[in-house]
């Protein structure tokens, strides 16, 4: 004789909480794995986040350099550029072969642009 609150063994309401269970518990090993690989994926990234960071620090003062003399060479480009391209100097070939001698009458500001971008460090 069954005790209280248990159920026979051929049950419907117990087979299907057999399968109920049998299916969450494969549920929750798949997602046990996947966290493990979540885990494992995150600590490789944070690896290679702390690695970067070292090296950036070891030659932040160069980055600095680098980005304030590219923030010099646009200004000087940005003010040459115009007095350039007015005036009656010719421009340099590679310059004239990629952008053309002048402006478009439309779009000028877009060429400007790609001209600014376009001129190399002396």
């Amino acid at each position: 004789m069954p005790c209280w609150g248990e159920s026979p063994a051929g049950d419907p309401s117990r087979k299907k909480a057999e399968q109920a269970f049998t299916k969450a518990a494969a549920e929750t090993r798949k997602g046990q794995d996947r966290i493990g690989r979540l885990a494992e994926s995150a600590e490789s990234a944070q690896a290679e986040l702390a690695a970067d960071n070292g090296r950036r620090a070891k030659v932040a003062t160069v980055i600095e350099a680098g980005e304030r003399a590219r923030t010099r060479l646009r200004v000087c480009l940005r003010s040459r550029l115009p007095d350039a391209l007015t005036g009656t100097d010719l421009l340099p070939v590679w310059f004239t072969t990629a952008l053309g001698p002048m402006a478009p009458p439309r779009r000028a500001e877009e060429w400007l642009e790609t001209a600014w971008m376009s001129c190399p460090t002396e």
